[in-house]
């Protein structure tokens, strides 16, 4: 479990908890004053009354819908706000949860810890653990942005706890293992800890194939041959690049496949094969 704290205030101690709540309800209704003296589109209304209507508990039924706004604060704290006043519970964690990644973002780590925190409360009180879990996995990565590493990894151990306790896992559970995965592996890469790191990253591969993820399995590719070549495993690591690449190639990632390139070229120059690194890059 988190490691837990308290916080001082007016000389009280305050419960991370209730100190989590307390600015939470100072950020968002402070946004609220400030958004909606500004117009919500027609289109968006009639979708979020419809959605709500339908109640959908899934975090890929609610996202189906807002995917392309979901970046956009003001409608997610329309959809918040209207899901407060129907009582929709799992609408309110969806969207508190893409307010807290947008303050997480433009680096408001307080702001985006509060609406996490938010969240969290409401999909435990929804009894959803797919939307538990996406929280959980959320606060692992501001954690983790903001340098508080232990508190990043108690929170990615205790999300992938709570996902395998369901035993056929949804789609959207296994994505939420993989975001757990991938963030331990991470962490453990950070500390130089390699092959706990890979470990982790392997794992999240066979998951990624099971979703045909291509993407996911580009960066478990090119985060392995990171940690062998830190293990002055060049060879292996070129593997690993290589086949990043390749699933890059696929889905036509530019990014992926300029990140493959300076990679390998690395490995190259290491090699002292100058010539064969100015050709990839």
């Amino acid at each position: 479990m988190p490691y837990r704290t308290t916080h001082k205030a007016f000389g009280m101690s305050i419960p991370p908890r209730t100190m989590m709540r307390y600015c939470f309800f100072i950020f968002f209704f402070s946004f609220l004053l400030q958004g909606f003296s500004q117009s919500i589109p027609e289109k968006f209304k009639k979708s979020v009354d419809s959605l709500i209507a339908k109640e959908p508990r899934t975090y890929a039924e609610i996202d189906a819908v807002f995917k392309r706004m979901r970046n956009d604060s003001l409608l997610m704290r329309y959809f918040a706000d209207q899901s407060i006043d129907n009582n929709y519970l799992d609408g309110q964690a969806y969207a508190f949860n893409q307010l807290g990644r947008k303050y997480r973002n433009t680096s408001q780590f307080s702001k985006a810890l509060a609406l996490h925190h938010r969240a969290l409360e409401v999909a435990e009180e929804a009894v959803n653990l797919e939307l538990r879990v996406y929280a959980l996995n959320m606060l692992g990565v501001v954690y983790s942005r903001s340098d508080a590493i232990k508190s990043a990894l108690d929170y990615y151990q205790e999300a992938l706890e709570l996902a395998e306790t369901i035993q056929d896992p949804n789609d959207g559970l296994k994505r939420g293992i993989n975001v757990s995965l991938n963030g331990i592996g991470n962490i453990y890469k950070k500390l130089e800890q390699y092959d706990i790191a890979i470990e982790q990253f392997e794992k999240s591969m066979e998951l990624e194939r099971q979703l045909g993820n291509k993407l996911g399995l580009a960066i478990n590719n090119q985060n392995i041959g990171e940690c062998l070549e830190a293990q002055g495993n060049l060879n292996g690591a070129l593997k690993y690049y290589r086949t990043s690449l390749s699933y890059n190639e696929e889905i036509d990632n530019n990014m992926g496949r300029i990140i493959c390139h300076n990679s390998i070229a690395q490995i190259f120059i290491k090699e002292d094969k100058i010539d064969e690194a100015l050709e990839i890059l």
